[in-house]
């Protein structure tokens, strides 16, 4: 939507920010529904935006901003040529607010589980890759020994999963790659206990038709020069993909941004690009696509990261279970699936 006039919106301005130290209002509460117009705001820089994504009308969600900058003492967003950016108290805010919110949604999706009749519920966070199969085995299989208790499912990427067990929204995260994990089982003083679940290799997608596809192994230098589809923001697949390149001196030949693993092997599937992407991502086999282990392996870690305190509840024990005997299945899956013939 255009936004065709300026709104009011408290006191922005469009010379300079304004300074929160001039605010004579001090912090004394914060309305949750102003919080998460403010997250709207500052995810869409647009008042107009928000207010689609919100249904809301625009100036409502100008009052909205304008009640949480009277209640947070100082102006919030400033306009420039790019639309509405957070000043240096929007930008202090922002994480706050992010987390008030998660935390509000984490307990409405709990309580509305209790009143549906489960004794318990689980948090838990997860990437999209991992959910399409991987995690979508083990909760059928946790559903076999625990149908009473409820899943509370958060998407998000390996990051933003660890802080929220961190923060206390989220009981576990499944990521990779866990920054700084302590040995298995943690330790008596860390906040987390990681449990590993899988080595999880990053594999080569090519078209069927490709003039690779036969191979049982591809080796990076032969397909460098091609035409790739990766990932953006870089997540770890691509990452590592740009990282091995660069250590053998090679060069990557046209790239496809996309946001997702499932629009990268689309590419593949349609002959335009090949692509790097984890094993773990792949779920139903396309005849128009063969996958193949790289020569030189390139292997993520799995693991659940899970809060102490419900690391001792016997479901979240139970889960862990499943979450193992996923990873035995995956792995097995894997092996056919990369060994697979074209077509």
């Amino acid at each position: 939507m255009i936004v065709r006039r300026a709104l009011p919106i408290g006191p922005l301005s469009s010379r300079s920010e304004p300074s929160f130290r001039d605010c004579d209002h001090p912090a004394d509460h914060m309305n949750p529904l102003h919080l998460r117009v403010f997250l709207e705001v500052a995810r869409l820089r647009s008042l107009a935006a928000a207010a689609d994504a919100l249904g809301y009308t625009a100036s409502a969600v100008s009052r909205h901003i304008a009640l949480l900058e009277q209640s947070t003492g100082g102006a919030l967003f400033v306009r420039d040529p790019r639309g509405l950016q957070l000043t240096a108290a929007g930008e202090r805010l922002l994480p706050h607010a992010q987390a008030i919110i998660e935390r509000l949604d984490s307990a409405k999706a709990d309580m509305s589980l209790l009143r549906e009749g489960y004794r318990d519920t689980i948090r838990l966070v997860a990437s999209r890759a991992v959910l399409m199969r991987f995690l979508a085995m083990a909760l059928d299989r946790f559903r076999t020994t625990d149908p009473d208790v409820g899943i509370v499912f958060t998407l998000a990427d390996d990051g933003p999963a660890q802080e929220l067990v961190l923060n206390g929204t989220a009981d576990v995260a499944i990521a990779t790659d866990v920054a700084a994990a302590p040995a298995a089982g943690g330790g008596d003083e860390s906040p987390v206990i990681v449990t590993p679940l899988l080595e999880d290799p990053l594999v080569c997608a090519l078209n069927a038709r490709h003039r690779l596809a036969a191979e049982q192994v591809i080796d990076l230098a032969d397909v460098a020069a091609d035409m790739w589809a990766v990932a953006l923001p870089r997540r770890s697949a691509t990452q590592r993909l740009h990282d091995a390149v660069d250590r053998l001196g090679l060069k990557l030949g046209h790239e496809y941004v996309v946001d997702d693993y499932h629009a990268m092997l689309g590419l593949v599937a349609a002959d335009l690009a090949v692509a790097c992407v984890p094993g773990i991502s792949l779920t139903q086999p396309d005849p128009r696509v063969v996958v193949r282990p790289f020569v030189e392996p390139m292997v993520r870690h799995v693991a659940a990261v899970s809060g102490r305190a419900s690391f001792e509840r016997e479901p979240h024990q139970r889960l862990l279970d499943a979450l193992r005997a996923a990873s035995d299945e995956q792995r097995r899956w894997l092996a056919e699936l990369t060994t697979a013939r074209p077509g």
